[in-house]
């Protein structure tokens, strides 16, 4: 794949006569040190800005007790033809009034946070998200399982309309 390997290995700033590795990283440099704050592929533009799903998972883990810390995955789907967000969370079991109640708490937390709506949540079991060897969600595979109705939730919940990706 000759294009995708040259814009990967030999990329050009302007001004600058050296190619350099587009790693797909997203960071800054700070003081003279680099830090990596996580990828450009997951951020997902919602009405003109950029939201990135880290910050949108804080929230909605910050909303509950029973949301598990690093157990999220929000990303982009596609909604009437423009890009929303939808959120994974793995939480402990709770009765249905208690879910009805996680599920305002983590929409309202998002949309004060962030100040954007969710288009779908999926809470499901601890340990259900797939995760890198090192522990990290895999935000795209969980994604593809959401969009393929292949997650088993304990909750679902849906805005009004058809969410398609």
């Amino acid at each position: 794949r000759p294009k995708p390997s040259e814009a990967t290995f030999r990329a050009y700033l302007p001004g600058h006569e050296e190619p350099f590795l587009r790693t797909g990283d997203l960071g800054f440099l700070l003081g003279g040190e680099l830090h990596v704050t996580g990828r450009i592929k997951d951020v997902m533009i919602v009405r003109g800005r950029n939201v990135y799903p880290q910050d949108v998972e804080i929230a909605a883990q910050e909303a509950d007790g029973r949301t598990r810390a690093g157990g999220g995955a929000a990303f982009g789907i596609q909604v009437a033809g423009a890009e929303e967000v939808a959120l994974v969370q793995e939480v402990s079991a709770a009765g249905e009034a208690e879910t009805a109640a996680m599920l305002r708490r983590i929409r309202q937390a998002v949309s004060d946070a962030q100040g954007i709506g969710l288009a779908a949540i999926c809470l499901v079991p601890p340990r259900t998200l797939p995760r890198t060897s090192s522990g990290k969600i895999r935000r795209a595979a969980c994604r593809e399982m959401f969009r393929r109705s292949e997650l088993a939730p304990l909750a679902e919940w849906r805005d009004t309309g058809m969410v398609r990706m």
